[in-house]
């Protein structure tokens, strides 16, 4: 089993979803390898607890839907990028998500590590134009990978 927070099978380019249920869920459909996502109804369902809490959308055109969840076996990163923006909560619009996927049983606050991690490289205009340019997924794994 591969053991990276992110594969290149877990990023998506011009994705086409009307909603964030839509892209939630194809984005946890991708994450799905490698016996990664125990049950992909019961992350699903929890994510979406998780943003009925409170949004996810983070400003920038960006959201990082999460979760700690005792369906998901391996801490996971995936990256969608969407055809067009759809409306994520009553005031914001999003064109790309990022979806952490952390084991309930997962010692500590490594979901809050990864968005922290994630929020300080969004506030640079650079980083953020590189996910909306790039071409390849190994593009968008490799960007994360840097400090």
């Amino acid at each position: 089993m591969k053991n990276r927070l992110m594969e290149q099978e877990f990023v998506l380019f011009d994705l086409e979803v009307s909603n964030k249920e839509e892209a939630i869920r194809a984005l946890i459909d991708a994450m799905d390898c490698d016996g990664r996502i125990g049950a992909i109804s019961g992350y699903y369902d929890d994510v979406l607890k998780r943003e009925a809490q409170a949004s996810t959308a983070v400003g920038m055109m960006v959201a990082t839907p999460h979760a700690k969840s005792k369906h998901v076996n391996v801490p996971s990163l995936g990256f969608a990028r969407f055809k067009r923006a759809i409306q994520w909560d009553e005031s914001e619009e999003v064109k790309m998500i990022f979806l952490i996927a952390v084991p309930e049983a997962e010692d500590g606050n490594q979901h809050l590590e990864i968005i922290s991690s994630l929020f300080r490289k969004m506030v640079y205009d650079d980083f953020r134009d590189a996910l909306s340019k790039a071409q390849k997924p190994i593009e968008i794994v490799e960007l994360l990978k840097e400090n």
